[in-house]
């Protein structure tokens, strides 16, 4: 260490460091305040005046404590005996001070007064030195013996008048009357001199043992209410002779509590009933004086946690370990940050700075167990510092540990529990927030789930529906009951199928508010053929009959019906969220021992598993909507419908299941540790853009859903990634716009990013690399990116982007009006663009006519609407109306 800025860097041993003990000055964690203390010390042992006796009633009182105020486990403890350390090697000769001690009050048998032990204390290092001496009648140790017998009868008088202490004279065994009388008034006399008696004693023992002053500290008095009291007052009554130096520890807000509490019990109950008065403002004024006068404001050191002795005092930290070289604080944080996934410098600020607002003692716990260790193996100890606060949050820890598969409902109960939407604000699980207790818990649970993903890749898409769907779906709830019914009837919190959440969930938005945000990121289509009377090849059922399984599979899985409680009415949705859950299914069926397995029995266990799981998420389910008036939400089962979807096992289906095993094998290599923000910030990410994205046809619809979503994957991925693993990378040069319309950004971040640095892209290009993600995508564009991952993996005879591109979505045309007051909107249609109106002047409704008729519009054209459009147009008389339509029109 450089000299000249020696007391600004301190080493923090963490094998020395366990335990309350002295700390060298290289270890003093707190040293500015360290040399504050030792100052008003020195300072009040040079302002003791000289000994003088004291006139009757004119005792000289000062309250001079120096009270040291921190939090639990900032090291009080540990700074109160270094103190004494270093007034022993200061206080020499004329200076030379008795040091009592550390009292911790709570260590006391209930019924001893602290006073008593001060008393006891003085008396015993008084006692040692009268007997070295000799005990000659006459002599001087004689004389002093007898002197000191006597101050101490004269003090024991009073003390019977302390709160369980002795008897009073009422209670003596005597019975005589004067006796009493005289009894009690000696006794009454010698309470109202005890403080002065007390100093008359103190100012004895230090004539007797040379010394100038006392110094004594009380220790963790704020723990309990009683007993701090009475170290309190005895503090402001006795302990007011300057020869004392007094030091004081424990937390601040804990002292007001006590001191308001003792003002309140003043008042009593019988008052507050009776008296109409601001007692508040009363309390307020005398725990405020109060604490003025025992705690003066020039005496009082407070220990702050590490982050703020850094940026107050310009301190810098260094640990060292039994494993661990010395370095610097922020780096040991650094390299544990990065275990758990934390690698950008804004995500490890944020954790950082608050696990050194931490004490001291939560620091070292940490470090020790996280940093100073020979690897990287995560145990419910890896959160011990988190465990109490989680605790008492009601956070089942050992099961979110032990059962990852229940562990993100672990983390959506806490998030909901409160009555604000906390959920809104704390998804990320991130330790930000202005509450601490908060921040334990969501420090500990984002721990437990980052080392966790190493393992069990359906943690991600787990929390992708469970808890990053869920927080974008309440921010357009109106009201704490809607996204309370949302998160109860699509079982959010419940041990459901992934996609059975996002259908029930879409069956309650529909309900809840049909045209808001929370239906925007679904798409509508069209009813299927197999249930409508005419058949037509925009269906999704006819187009893909003739398909293979594979193709089926990935046509039907994020396909789902909601049906109307009250009328005899279902609609198609199209929806992403229903194949995230879908992959989020596929990945927990799959046990992570068996991934591993390489031998063909195991292969073939694995296939089958993966194949019932997509036979089962092909087939079409239909979600009840609940009714606007059937009350308090309740969770419905899903139903398939009538059309029931075959999936055969041919060649090609084999094949595409051995590809999606492989790539679930594929994750484990990874071996990287996933924070929750990050897979929070995707899907907030992709949330947003999806809601923009139209198409005419389910084709490019989910084309430019999957490029949305793997470019907010490789967005956020780099934001947190990048700079942390490339020097000479640049996020400005990546485009943060979302991938709407085109995919000219999603290219160009792709070519900027694997250049020469594709390495980043771990999770973005395991995800691009599944079965159930890339069959969407243009040609087109896996050619034109040029990105390895998604070329080698990409296979032409499982894409159903082309077969998709056949299903057209209810925005892709205008609506055919064919009501009494709205049908001439639909000629004035037909008119503008061209259409022979001379074809309508039919007698009788061909097929042909409707099929043509369905060309121009996007509302299901039937025969029926196609006559009852005619017959309007005929009563009225065609000419007419065709003169004001081509006005219209060319207006």
């Amino acid at each position: 260490m450089a000299k000249d800025d020696k007391r600004n860097k301190v080493l923090i041993d963490l094998s020395d460091s366990t335990y309350a003990h002295s700390f060298e000055e290289q270890n003093r964690i707190h040293q500015v305040e360290f040399d504050a203390a030792v100052n008003l010390v020195v300072n009040q042992i040079n302002r003791i005046p000289e000994q003088k006796d004291y006139k009757k009633g004119m005792l000289d009182r000062v309250h001079n404590t120096i009270s040291v105020f921190g939090d639990r486990g900032t090291g009080k403890t540990s700074f109160i005996r270094s103190l004494f350390d270093e007034i022993e090697k200061r206080c020499k000769g004329d200076e030379e001070v008795v040091i009592l001690g550390l009292i911790d009050p709570t260590l006391m048998e209930e019924k001893a007064h602290i006073f008593l032990l001060i008393i006891s204390l003085i008396n015993d290092r008084v006692e040692k030195i009268i007997e070295e001496g000799t005990c000659e009648p006459g002599g001087e140790a004689y004389k002093q013996r007898m002197d000191w017998n006597a101050c101490v009868k004269k003090l024991a008088k009073g003390l019977p008048s302390l709160d369980k202490v002795g008897n009073d004279y009422n209670n003596t065994s005597w019975q005589d009357d004067e006796f009493i009388m005289q009894k009690g008034l000696d006794d009454i006399m010698a309470a109202y001199q005890l403080e002065e008696n007390f100093h008359n004693m103190v100012d004895m023992a230090l004539k007797i043992l040379g010394k100038k002053a006392f110094v004594i500290a009380f220790d963790d008095i704020d723990i309990n209410m009683e007993k701090g009291w009475r170290v309190l007052e005895t503090i402001r009554k006795y302990l007011t002779t300057p020869k004392i130096i007094s030091l004081l520890s424990g937390n601040m807000y804990l002292y007001n509590l006590n001191v308001r509490g003792q003002q309140w019990e003043q008042f009593g109950t019988r008052l507050l009933s009776k008296e109409r008065r601001d007692y508040h403002t009363l309390v307020n004024q005398l725990e405020n004086q109060y604490m003025l006068k025992v705690f003066k404001a020039e005496n009082r050191l407070h220990l702050y946690p590490l982050l703020y002795s850094i940026r107050l005092h310009n301190m810098e930290y260094r640990v060292k370990g039994a494993v661990q070289k010395e370095t610097k604080i922020d780096e040991a944080y650094r390299q544990v940050l990065n275990n758990y996934g934390v690698c950008s410098a804004a995500s490890q600020k944020v954790f950082a700075d608050y696990l050194m607002g931490l004490s001291i003692r939560s620091q070292i716990n940490y470090l020790k167990i996280n940093w100073d260790t020979n690897g990287n193996n995560f145990s419910i100890s890896s959160i011990e510092a988190f465990l109490s606060r989680m605790y008492a949050a009601g956070i089942e820890v050992q099961l979110a540990y032990a059962n990852p598969n229940l562990l993100n409902t672990i983390v959506l109960n806490y998030l909901t529990k409160e009555k604000d939407n906390s959920l809104r604000d704390t998804y990320l699980l991130m330790p930000s927030t202005d509450k601490p207790e908060d921040n334990a818990c969501l420090a500990g649970l984002s721990t437990i789930f980052a080392s966790q993903t190493s393992t069990y890749p359906g943690l991600l898409f787990d929390y992708m529906i469970r808890v990053g769907y869920l927080r974008n779906l309440i921010l357009s709830c109106k009201s704490r009951d809607g996204y309370e019914g949302l998160i109860e009837f699509g079982s959010f919190k419940h041990d459901v199928s992934l996609k059975n959440i996002v259908g029930t969930s879409m069956a309650y938005k529909l309900k809840d508010d049909p045209k808001g945000d929370g239906m925007k990121i679904h798409k509508a289509i069209y009813g299927l053929n197999g249930r409508a009377k005419k058949k037509g090849m925009d269906k999704i059922d006819d187009v893909l009959e003739g398909q293979k399984s594979a193709q089926k599979v990935m046509g039907y899985v994020p396909l789902c019906a909601l049906q109307y409680e009250t009328k005899n009415e279902s609609q198609l949705y199209y929806s992403f969220y229903l194949l995230l859950g879908c992959i989020g299914v596929l990945l927990r069926t799959v046990p992570e021992s068996a991934n591993l397995k390489e031998d063909e029995k195991e292969k073939r266990n694995i296939q089958e598993a993966i194949k019932g799981v997509l036979k089962d998420m092909a087939q079409l389910r239909c979600y009840a909507v609940p009714s606007k008036d059937s009350g308090s939400a309740t969770p419905q089962d899903e139903t398939e419908t009538s059309t029931e979807v075959f999936i055969t096992d041919d060649d090609e289906f084999t094949e595409f299941v051995e590809k999606i095993r492989t790539w679930i094998n594929a994750y484990y290599a990874l071996e990287k540790a996933i924070p929750a923000y990050v897979i929070g910030r995707i899907l907030t990410r992709f949330h947003q853009t999806a809601m923009k994205i139209e198409a005419d046809n389910l084709g490019d619809y989910m084309h430019r859903i999957v490029v949305a979503f793997i470019n907010a994957c490789l967005i956020e991925e780099c934001k947190e990634y990048l700079l942390s693993r490339h020097e000479d990378a640049s996020l400005t040069k990546l485009n943060f716009n979302n991938a709407v319309t085109s995919d000219k950004v999603f290219v160009d971040n792709l070519s900027y990013v694997t250049s020469e640095y594709e390495d980043t892209l771990v999770l973005t290009g395991w995800i691009a690399e599944s079965p159930l993600i890339w069959p969407y995508l243009k040609k087109e564009l896996v050619d034109t990116a040029g990105w390895s991952k998604l070329k080698d993996c990409y296979d032409s005879k499982f894409g159903t982007y082309e077969v998709l591109q056949q299903v057209v979505t209810k925005e892709s045309r205008i609506p055919f009006l064919y009501a009494r007051d709205t049908y001439m909107g639909t000629y004035t249609f037909l008119l503008a663009n061209g259409y022979d109106i001379q074809k309508l002047d039919v007698a009788e409704v061909s097929q042909d006519l409707i099929d043509e008729l369905k060309d121009y519009f996007s509302a299901y054209v039937t025969k029926n609407s196609v006559e009852g459009f005619l017959t309007k147009l005929k009563k009225a008389h065609m000419a007419p109306f065709a003169e004001e339509a081509e006005t219209a029109a060319e207006s």
